[in-house]
């Protein structure tokens, strides 16, 4: 699946994803957040509180969003891999401040509260879920 397939495959994702990343020893993390939000065709942000994963970040600057729906046997599962690269970390801003009233509208106010940071990456590749391929 090139490219342009996987960003359609993104944008029709609702729901959950795992968000991978690694502190700078090499240790990795991976960990469940809402949906990213596609700010343009070459990059995506997160809002995130004070965690293991926003510790990484900080760090190391490179992530891997893994999302998915699930099929009948795991061939028939659809989704992809988006290869992240951290370009700002906003604790203030419009577009902090609209990460925030997304998250309350769909997680709640105590969800919402725990909040600190936006992060904008940039998606320097994408793969396909499953990847036959060597």
């Amino acid at each position: 699946m090139d490219q342009e397939k996987q960003i359609r495959a993104f944008r029709q994702h609702s729901g959950a994803g795992i968000l991978s990343s690694s502190d700078g020893a090499g240790a990795v993390n991976a960990a469940v957040f809402g949906s990213l939000r596609e700010l343009d065709e070459q990059h995506v942000a997160i809002a995130l509180g004070e965690c293991r994963t926003l510790h990484n970040l900080k760090v190391d600057g490179r992530a891997v969003y893994l999302f998915y729906t699930p099929g009948e046997t795991l061939l028939d599962w659809q989704g992809g891999r988006l290869y992240l690269e951290a370009v700002r970390f906003e604790k203030d801003g419009e577009l902090f401040e609209n990460l925030v009233a997304e998250t309350e509208q769909t997680a709640g106010r105590m969800a919402a509260g725990m909040l600190r940071c936006a992060i904008v990456f940039r998606i320097l590749e994408t793969r396909p879920l499953i990847d036959l391929s060597p």
